[in-house]
């Protein structure tokens, strides 16, 4: 299912990745951040992982801190 609005950057969203993507590769719904600025129909996004890995340690994985208001 498609969004039917642009979302700006830093929106969480789910975003199935079944669709066009088979195993070995991420193959299920998981949150995701939008980074991108609005260019025509696409958006630039970033998943996001509830659990620690081992990629952390390689650099191109970033922590998020929890903030409450």
């Amino acid at each position: 299912m498609s969004i039917n609005f642009h979302p700006k950057p830093g929106t969480v969203l789910i975003c199935d990745f079944k669709t066009g993507f088979k195993p070995p590769e991420m193959v299920k719904k998981r949150p995701v951040v939008v980074v991108s600025r609005k260019h025509r129909e696409l958006a630039t996004v970033v998943p996001l992982y509830s659990t620690r890995s081992q990629t952390a340690v390689l650099g191109w994985s970033y922590q998020l801190s929890v903030v409450s208001n």
